[in-house]
């Protein structure tokens, strides 16, 4: 987590970046045919985004982050906001970050780096196969 604050009362504040790496655990390797079996989806956890956050992707413009992290801190008077990515979007926040800090003046910055793990889960369509 990256935060960027402001001393002074009076300019804004704080730009928080949470970046989350993907752990992946193998505990086994077998080779099967993955023809016989099915991903099975699992629900994602809707967790809500806070008015402060910018989730940022692989697939958005900088400067569209750049505007609204702007937006954010210097015409809503926003105290920190938080910037968020995952994976191949990291080095994008870590560069907004960069960008904001450099354009706002008296910015302060916070980091927290955290992993997510994600495991699939794979069932067999056909009897007889080991899940």
């Amino acid at each position: 987590m990256c935060s960027v604050r402001s001393p002074n009362k009076n300019v804004a504040g704080v730009v928080v970046v949470i970046v989350i790496g993907l752990g992946f655990h193998f505990t086994q390797l077998l080779i099967v045919a993955m023809d016989r079996y099915q991903k099975v989806e699992k629900p994602k956890p809707e967790s809500p985004i806070n008015q402060n956050e910018i989730r940022i992707t692989t697939q958005g413009a900088i400067r569209n982050y750049i505007t609204y992290a702007t937006l954010l801190l210097q015409e809503k008077n926003a105290r920190e906001i938080v910037l968020k990515a995952m994976g191949q979007a990291i080095s994008k926040t870590v560069a907004i970050a960069e960008i904001l800090k450099k354009r706002i003046p008296q910015l302060h910055q916070d980091t927290a780096i955290s992993s997510v793990s994600i495991t699939d889960v794979w069932e067999p369509i056909e009897e007889g196969l080991v899940p």
